[in-house]
């Protein structure tokens, strides 16, 4: 069986940033509140990166998913949500995008369903990516289009 989850580096990274946004924002809505005097800055600060952390905290949370694949069928366990599992057999298409860049080379895997669900795995944000390419070239060779 093929587990991919999000990759820990992905998550501290996010983590990090959410730490320092929510920490920025809620300095400068303490100072707010604490003082009598308003500063356009701090107010200016607050309504800046107190919805952009929330925004990005609920995205990393809908997200936020592990996928399994084995058994002729694909576990998606989200962090919120209910666990959804496919079979291989309404499995319509699958194939890998990759994208060059400067840097390196992106990759995504796109598994597409009946009824327009998607499953999407990046070998950048989710760990065991080639594993989950090998599984699907080894059990549904036929469906993958270039």
């Amino acid at each position: 069986m093929v587990v991919a989850k999000p990759k820990t580096s992905t998550l501290f990274s996010l983590g990090l940033f959410l730490i320092i946004m929510f920490s920025a924002g809620g300095f400068n809505l303490y100072l707010v509140y604490s003082t009598g005097t308003m500063e356009w800055y701090n107010i200016l600060i607050v309504l800046v990166t107190l919805p952009i952390a929330f925004g990005v905290l609920v995205k990393t949370m809908i997200n936020h998913k592990t996928i399994y694949l084995g058994g002729k069928k694909v576990v998606v366990s989200p962090l919120i949500g209910r666990k959804k599992t496919y079979a291989l057999k309404d499995l319509e298409y699958w194939k890998e995008t990759k994208i060059k860049t400067l840097a390196a080379v992106y990759k995504e895997l796109e598994m597409k369903f009946g009824h327009q669900k998607k499953v999407t795995l990046g070998l950048q944000e989710h760990t065991d990516y080639a594993g989950a390419v090998k599984y699907l070239k080894k059990t549904v060779p036929k469906k993958n289009i270039e």
